[in-house]
């Protein structure tokens, strides 16, 4: 757990020998590196513990963690949710000033009344005929084939 949390392998200015196994034997522990999450170091100590009877199992373990990962992911989305709906607000809260003048035609020339149809005719779209050739699934098999090799 320590390597995980500082990714470092414990004792790494140490010889691995005799004397640095005595030492882990008899309670020496590498330091807890600061941010470390506090359940993830209480959690840590425990699997340090002396006593073998006192260290959690497996199960345990998976359980403390799995709880701690989903309360961090929880905490992470509760915290994005936060800043959506502040932003949310600040948008919603802004007053935008949307002004919609409506032109009558009526008092036009007729000149001019043939110039606004025309430039409109631009935004019309015409419909194409467009075929495909019967045999373009053929080709397209044989071009598949010929890739396939």
């Amino acid at each position: 757990m320590w390597e995980i949390s500082t990714g470092q392998l414990p004792f790494a200015d140490q010889e691995r020998d005799y004397s640095l196994a005595m030492n882990i034997i008899n309670g020496m522990r590498p330091k807890i590196k600061s941010g470390t999450p506090s359940l993830y170091q209480e959690l840590m100590e425990q699997c340090w513990d002396v006593d073998p009877k006192k260290r959690p199992d497996t199960d345990t373990l998976w359980s403390k963690i799995h709880k701690m990962n989903k309360a961090c992911y929880e905490e992470h989305t509760n915290s994005n949710d936060i800043i959506i709906n502040s932003q949310l607000n600040n948008i919603s809260s802004s007053t935008i000033n949307l002004s919609v003048e409506i032109h009558t035609f009526e008092d036009l020339s007729s000149e001019q009344r043939n110039i606004i149809e025309d430039s409109q005719e631009a935004y019309h779209s015409k419909p194409y005929d467009f075929t495909i050739s019967n045999d373009i699934e053929e080709k397209m098999k044989k071009l598949s084939c010929n890739n396939d090799k």
